[in-house]
């Protein structure tokens, strides 16, 4: 159910450390979330931001903030891009007072648009934890489609654990 405020993507910059650092630190959005993308502390979470905004200086990759209104809802990112086959990989990741508002799907809608006329890119990958199913949902509202499972694809908290891959050709 989405609500009348736009949800919209602007550039992360350094001021969002402190926004960021205390969506990743929930324990439930950890759930699904990639643990070397945790800040240990405020500082690593800023030494990180920097990382992400000299990525989007050198179009290696693009952090973004989700908003909803004015408020900051989460964040978004493209990375592993491939200039020479125009594609790349998508993450994101809402926080949980925003979520089954819809907001993750027009945020990745917003991200398509982005990446097909301001990146020129062709395809889109999406790697989402198989129990992870209202990210799958996002998926299918945005026509990505399920390629397979990749078994033992990420090390996490001691263990291999499997990733579902989705694929969208850009193109409207």
């Amino acid at each position: 159910m989405t609500t009348k405020k736009k949800v919209s993507l602007r550039e992360a910059t350094i001021d969002d450390s402190e926004f960021v650092y205390a969506l990743t630190k929930d324990k439930d959005y950890q759930k699904y979330f990639p643990s070397n993308l945790i800040a240990t502390d405020l500082e690593d979470q800023k030494r990180k931001l920097r990382h992400f905004v000299a990525q989007m200086q050198n179009q290696n990759g693009y952090y973004f903030i989700i908003l909803f209104g004015k408020e900051k809802a989460g964040i978004l990112d493209l990375y592993k891009i491939d200039r020479k086959n125009n594609r790349a990989a998508i993450g994101y990741g809402i926080d949980k007072k925003y979520w089954g508002k819809g907001i993750a799907t027009t945020a990745l809608k917003e991200a398509m648009k982005y990446s097909k006329e301001k990146q020129k890119l062709h395809a889109l990958a999406a790697y989402i934890h198989p129990k992870n199913i209202a990210s799958q949902k996002v998926m299918k509202k945005c026509k990505f489609k399920k390629v397979g499972t990749l078994k033992d694809y990420d090390f996490e908290k001691g263990k291999y654990e499997d990733q579902v891959l989705y694929w969208k050709i850009l193109k409207w």
